[in-house]
C-alpha cells in the first residue's frame, strides 16, 4: 500500500495545489503512532524527490 501510495498518489498530490499550503494528512484509527509516523516518513521522501517546498500537518485520530 505505502509503494502504490509514493508511486502513484503523492506525486501528483505534491505538485497540485499552492506550495504555500500545507498538505494537511488525517490518519484514521492510530493504535499506537506507527501509521502516522509511516505516512510522515513517506510524504518527507516524496517531497524532498519533488524539490518541493510544501510542508505536511498529520493528524492522528487515535482510538481510546
Amino acid at each position: 500500500m505505502f509503494e502504490a501510495l509514493a508511486e502513484t498518489v503523492l506525486p501528483d498530490l505534491i505538485a497540485k495545489g499552492d506550495p504555500e499550503e500545507p498538505l494537511r494528512i488525517w490518519v484514521a484509527g492510530c493504535a499506537t503512532g506507527e501509521e502516522a509516523y509511516s505516512l510522515a516518513i513517506l510524504f518527507k521522501e516524496a517531497l524532498l524527490q519533488a524539490e518541493s517546498p510544501r510542508k505536511v500537518t498529520l493528524f492522528c485520530d487515535r482510538y481510546r
